[in-house]
């Protein structure tokens, strides 16, 4: 889920790959659907910072999405469809977090790496791996 900057609006992931925008406004409704497909698993949805344009609230902004196919992918909010794919390049994506005061984004990949991508261009850009290591102990062992 993802709550718009702006609007009353709320993003929604579903396990069947659609997303759904809710207006959240008063009584919440559907207001539209983007269909996904069998291999889209959603596990994160994040809107970037508003885009420079005279447009609609909603479409000043751009909204992304992660799942367990290993895709970062932009959502066409005006064709209502799935827009640009990139690799996340660490597997399936657990979760994404947008940074609050710019487009670079952080994936938690199945590698057991955190991946920085750039979002404010026309494709996405990976920038760089975080590497994590954990040591797991059982204390009666």
């Amino acid at each position: 889920m993802a709550y718009h900057p702006e609007l009353p609006m709320l993003a929604i992931g579903r396990e069947n790959g659609n997303i759904e925008l809710w207006n959240t406004e008063e009584k919440w409704f559907c207001e539209s659907v983007i269909s996904g497909h069998e291999n889209l698993s959603i596990r994160s949805l994040v809107w970037t910072n508003k885009i420079d344009n005279e447009e609609e609230p909603i479409y000043r902004y751009r909204l992304f999405g992660t799942g367990l196919q290993g895709q970062i992918f932009e959502l066409n909010l005006h064709q209502l469809r799935v827009e640009v794919q990139s690799d996340s390049y660490g597997g399936p994506v657990w979760m994404m977090q947008r940074h609050p005061h710019n487009d670079t984004a952080v994936c938690a990949c199945e590698d057991g790496s955190l991946r920085l991508f750039d979002l404010s261009g026309e494709r996405v850009t990976y920038l760089r791996s975080i590497q994590m290591c954990c040591a797991c102990a059982a204390p009666h062992a």
